[in-house]
């Protein structure tokens, strides 16, 4: 059975802190494409834990375990964006991008730099904490309650939106843009309480 491991965020803001360091200090290509590829190395080590604890919980929602791995990565994760995309910025920015482009090719860097667009924490005035019971809860309010079929990021959303009417002043307008469908979401813990025929009592009154 393959474990969870929890990384420490303050290591990775100490191995990203040495990356950046040394990458000043980069005098050829070779040094350069190394330290590229120990941040690829550090991404992927957490991407690969926290989606093995995604899945772990989607296959057992009610393992104690899993579960509290799972809001690990999700509180985690924030954060460590925050440490890729500065690494990022220095990649798109450095002034040996030509060569790291004959490297790793052009869409590589579109990619990164579209990322660079539409992610930056210096924007936001706050970032709201939600957890995925809260975000799952009201995705499925949103379906029963309003007639809106949506996943659980869109539930995330409205879960911050109502976190922060709470503190809003009267008067203040809202906006909370749900970002997805639910289908994708089908086999997800999304839907676990709803079993195959749930709904028949239902239809046999139409």
């Amino acid at each position: 059975t393959l474990r969870v491991t929890r990384p420490s965020l303050e290591k990775m803001k100490t191995a990203f802190g040495q990356i950046h360091a040394l990458w000043d200090e980069a005098s050829t290509d070779e040094e350069r494409v190394a330290l590229i590829e120990a941040w690829q190395d550090a991404r992927a080590e957490f991407e690969a834990q926290a989606t093995l604890a995604f899945v772990r919980f989607a296959q057992d929602t009610s393992d104690a375990q899993a579960k509290e791995d799972n809001a690990f990565f999700q509180e985690l994760s924030p954060d460590v964006e925050v440490l890729n995309q500065a690494m990022i910025r220095r990649l798109v920015d450095s002034p040996h991008r030509d060569a790291l482009v004959a490297r790793y090719g052009r869409q590589a860097f579109d990619s990164w730099e579209l990322g660079l667009t539409t992610f930056d924490p210096e924007v936001a005035d706050e970032v709201v904490a939600v957890n995925e019971d809260d975000a799952i809860a009201n995705a499925l309010r949103l379906s029963t309650e309003e007639g809106i079929f949506v996943g659980i990021s869109a539930g995330a959303t409205l879960t911050a939106a109502l976190k922060t009417a709470q503190s809003a002043t009267a008067g203040s307008v809202i906006l909370a843009m749900l970002p997805d469908t639910a289908e994708r979401y089908l086999s997800t813990p999304l839907f676990e309480s709803i079993e195959e025929g749930s709904d028949d009592e239902w239809l046999g009154t139409l």
